[in-house]
């Protein structure tokens, strides 16, 4: 069975260790990318073509919609579903900018702690 490819984007090491090492303890997933500012999250998304991210709404040059903008313009059908961590960056404009620009493709909107939704989030898009 293939594995669910997910790439983490967030600055805070803590964080991302939390979100790498609760999905590499599911059987159906596997972490392939972490980042730690926009420039190398886009570029993981374009190289690992994931089907699942992990993003802080900001992160170090680039925003989750910049992000999301990009990543659909190059890889079309084949973008992966974000979930994005709220930071004190975003906003309801912000949100609604997201899902009017990929739709269906921004699963969450995930508060920190994001430990308590990652499993629940990992095991509904492994449905």
């Amino acid at each position: 069975m293939e594995k669910v490819r997910v790439v983490i984007s967030h600055n805070d090491k803590n964080v991302t260790n939390d979100i790498a090492n609760t999905i590499n303890q599911l059987e159906y997933a596997e972490v392939v990318g972490i980042a730690t500012n926009g420039e190398q999250t886009y570029q993981q998304i374009l190289d690992l073509k994931p089907q699942v991210v992990f993003s802080k709404y900001y992160v170090d040059g680039m925003n989750g919609l910049e992000l999301m903008k990009l990543s659909k313009e190059q890889l079309k059908e084949d973008m992966p579903t974000f979930n994005i961590i709220a930071d004190n960056h975003i906003t309801d404009s912000d949100v609604m900018k997201m899902y009017q620009e990929i739709g269906n493709k921004l699963s969450s909107l995930v508060t920190e702690p994001v430990i308590n939704d990652v499993v629940n989030i990992m095991q509904k898009y492994h449905k």
